[in-house]
């Protein structure tokens, strides 16, 4: 690929245009090794759920020119540019040692994240949600009914009868913030979430049992309100999202409220296809061996902290004074246009660091801290003391209580 500091060489090209919502933008990144006789990767995006695929192209190929971007035209090749970049990051992390390994690696591309199984419901049933520490409200998708879900009906989440949370309970309020859209106190509690990869989520309040296994092996259910997703944009993989931010929304906030825990919450993300572990409570923290770092801007949901400074080789250099949010749910990592710049110039050679340029996906001054950064180490989120911690951890073994 050619745009940028990249390593594994290429150019990009338009192959496909879209002139009606629904139609598919496409953008193909041509010039890779060869593998296997492939030499391209055809990128494209559904103009109507924004959701990316990667095909493995052969030569020789063709596709039609594509306009330019213009706000008066649907002809554009923005958000495809934006998950080319995206892709190009991904394979430089996963395949820098041999490049012609590219082909092997795209079936991942498309999501790339970390999951874990809840149950919910009586009888409980399990639901596979990613694990995002920078988002509040935990949701599944779900039958409600679905009117863009990637699940087949029979994984999807059905509600019982009675589970809605109407607009007059206290955590609709907390949701909606500044911007209600209630008529009455009585109507369902809904909700629109934009994540920073573009994709939405529409959907309603919900509250149900959740069946939660304590370190002793005994179980409790814990009644929690979650949302009930029924109309998604983008890529989702898996059946929803577990947020485990600061939020009071959030399920560290609602089981911390009903005695249940203390809101702490620990994960370990393993670099092996399977594997890492989640605890919820400070039962498991370690006494020692975590380097802490304090959450500087308590009145905000994320879990935010700074003043940090870049070292290089142990050095000072002149990038200072940066804020870094914590975010599992991010697969990169991302720094602010001008440090990434300044990042890359102390770089020599090939090195895969999983750090993107924010600007790419719209964070402008925002510095992100993803899972790609937090692999093979205990990050621990500490409610109670207002810190964060860290350390080396082989994640196939879970602390000791």
């Amino acid at each position: 690929m050619s745009e940028g500091e990249v390593w594994l060489e290429g150019s990009y090209g338009i192959t496909a245009a879209a002139t009606h919502p629904g139609e598919s933008l496409g953008r193909h990144v041509d010039g890779l090794p060869v593998n296997r006789g492939y030499g391209a990767i055809l990128v494209i995006v559904d103009r109507l759920s924004k959701s990316a695929h990667f095909i493995s192209l052969r030569h020789p190929f063709t596709g039609n020119k594509l306009k330019g971007s213009s706000s008066y035209h649907p002809q554009t090749d923005g958000q495809t540019k934006v998950v080319s970049k995206t892709l190009e990051y991904y394979l430089r992390c996963y395949c820098h040692e041999e490049q012609t390994m590219w082909k092997e690696f795209i079936f991942g591309a498309e999501y790339w994240a970390y999951f874990t199984n809840i149950k919910i419901g009586n009888p409980p049933k399990s639901f596979e949600l990613n694990v995002d520490t920078g988002s509040a409200l935990t949701w599944v998708q779900c039958d409600g009914p679905c009117l863009s879900c990637t699940l087949p009906p029979d994984r999807l989440y059905t509600p019982p009868e009675g589970s809605v949370v109407p607009c007059g309970d206290p955590i609709c309020a907390l949701l909606q913030g500044d911007e209600p859209n209630c008529e009455e106190p009585t109507d369902r509690c809904d909700y629109v979430i934009r994540y920073g990869d573009r994709s939405s989520t529409h959907g309603y309040l919900v509250k149900d049992q959740f069946p939660l296994q304590l370190v002793d092996g005994s179980v409790i259910e814990s009644p929690l309100v979650f949302g009930c997703g029924y109309n998604q944009t983008g890529v989702f993989k898996g059946a929803g999202i577990l947020g485990l931010n600061r939020g009071r929304v959030g399920f560290l906030s609602q089981m911390h409220l009903q005695g249940v825990i203390q809101p702490v919450v620990g994960h370990c993300l393993s670099t092996g296809k399977r594997g890492g572990f989640l605890f919820l409570g400070d039962d498991l923290v370690p006494p020692s061996g975590i380097s802490w770092t304090p959450i500087t801007n308590t009145l905000s949901e994320t879990y935010s902290s700074g003043p940090v400074n870049l070292l290089f080789d142990k050095s000072t250099t002149q990038v200072t004074d940066l804020q870094f949010n914590f975010d599992s749910g991010s697969t990169f990592s991302f720094l602010n246009k001008t440090t990434y710049k300044t990042t890359l110039s102390q770089m020599k050679g090939r090195v895969c660091l999983g750090i993107a340029d924010g600007s790419i996906i719209g964070l402008e001054n925002t510095n992100v801290i993803g899972a790609v950064s937090m692999q093979d180490k205990l990050v621990i989120y500490d409610n109670v003391n207002h810190r964060i911690g860290w350390t080396s951890w082989n994640c196939s073994v879970r602390p000791t209580d």
